[in-house]
């Protein structure tokens, strides 16, 4: 549809409220009917264009400290600007906050006079930025949101991701521009209720708490993309839902941050000292232990989405042809071991855990 392709220049309408007279026009659409067909940010693949304005300096410097500094955000309509919002951001994260010249933020949008349904209650929205400058932090930026779209091609209970083309505006280096790339992440209590259930705020929790069939394909996501970066107890790069469902009484797993993969590959990422493995891109599975008709059930869930993730990697638009190749050959890398008839005795058995 024509008009389609132009949506996406007014998406963040969707969040920051402006004044427009109903007979407004965006190609054929009418910008009044526009907001009513697209009312989730997280809906939808072409990116988001905004301009954050704010003393970039001054956040590098105090990232550590993780205190809200104030910022505008500029959002675009036709290549001009359509309208303006106070806002303010604060670095996020452990390793990337210490490391990264430009760390993860959270963007605080609850001054920012929000009147769409599906944020109404959001306070932040996490960004995922560069960690440093380059093609390279670029393209980890583009392979960690590709992650998150493979696991939604598997699970509904995944994080949703928007890609955001991004203008830095450094007020603390005489109005220094940089463009970028980014993505925002689906909030926690957005993504539960989507999923009919709400978040679980508890660290004591183990796999033995969990639903058996989505703790084990989150485990097996997490053996795919070479992510050994996580834990269940202390909710460690993951989050914990439970459903409103009484055939599923336990917490469901939700996994979240995976640039420490060996799918990402970033020149940063070391393996725990306890796992016993010399790079990131050696798979070691951290999931339950379980029958070999349980993990089979699994295997064969996963191969039924072979095609799709395939083809979601391969008409990728923004990953670097080299790094698409990678992307490609350690996903078949995957798909071999599932058909190596010793798989679960030569891969799983060696480093599963024992419930308590």
């Amino acid at each position: 549809m024509k008009t389609m392709s132009k949506i996406f220049i007014t998406i963040f309408i969707l969040i920051f409220t402006i004044k427009i007279s109903a007979q407004a026009k965006l190609g054929d659409i009418s910008i009044v009917d526009t907001l009513t067909i697209q009312k989730d940010i997280y809906e939808g693949d072409t990116p988001l264009e905004f301009t954050l304005i704010f003393n970039i300096k001054k956040f590098q410097r105090g990232k550590s400290k993780k205190e809200f500094i104030n910022a505008q955000l500029l959002y675009h309509l036709n290549d001009t600007v359509a309208g303006t919002k106070d806002i303010r951001i604060k670095a996020r994260g452990n390793f990337r906050n210490q490391f990264c010249s430009f760390p993860p933020f959270h963007l605080n949008i609850k001054k920012a006079d929000i009147k769409n349904p599906y944020l109404s209650e959001t306070n932040k929205i996490k960004f995922v930025t560069h960690c440093q400058g380059g093609t390279s932090s670029e393209n980890y930026v583009f392979k960690e949101n590709l992650a998150y779209k493979i696991y939604n091609l598997i699970s509904p209970y995944s994080f949703r991701t928007r890609l955001v083309k991004i203008k830095y505006i450094d007020t603390g280096r005489r109005n220094r521009e940089t463009d970028s790339w980014g993505f925002i992440i689906e909030p926690e209590k957005m993504m539960a209720e989507r999923n009919n259930g709400f978040p679980i705020k508890n660290d004591n929790l183990g796999t033995v708490h969990m639903e058996v069939y989505e703790s084990d394909v989150a485990a097996f996501f997490h053996y795919m993309i070479g992510n050994g970066d996580y834990s269940i107890t202390g909710r460690h790069n993951t989050k914990i839902i439970k459903i409103n469902d009484l055939t599923k009484p336990n917490g469901v797993p939700v996994p979240y941050d995976f640039d420490y993969s060996g799918f990402v590959n970033a020149y940063y990422a070391v393996p725990g000292e306890n796992l016993g493995i010399n790079s990131v891109t050696e798979r070691y599975f951290l999931g339950a232990c379980r029958t070999d008709e349980q993990y089979q059930k699994i295997i064969n869930y996963y191969k039924t989405k072979e095609k799709t993730i395939f083809e979601l990697v391969e008409t990728d638009t923004y990953l670097s042809n080299t790094s698409k190749t990678e992307v490609l050959n350690y996903l078949k890398s995957f798909y071999n071991d599932l058909n190596n008839p010793n798989f679960i005795k030569n891969e799983i058995r060696k480093t599963c855990k024992d419930l308590d």
